[in-house]
């Protein structure tokens, strides 16, 4: 394989790794995003059953 021919193949595999990474960060994205909101949602349920438990209207 010439000099040509490895720095082709390099060039790709880092495109690939590349890739590989901006996928990685946008699922590890979504993954915080999701978590975020079932956070919001559980500290609506617990406002919810705390104001209930108190006597009031949820």
């Amino acid at each position: 394989m010439d000099l040509n021919e490895r720095m082709k193949e390099y060039q790709r595999l880092v495109r690939e790794l590349l890739e590989a990474t901006t996928t990685t960060l946008k699922v590890a994205r979504d993954a915080v995003n999701m978590a975020d909101a079932c956070r919001a949602e559980l500290h609506c349920l617990l406002e919810s059953k705390i104001t209930e438990a108190e006597g009031g209207t949820p």
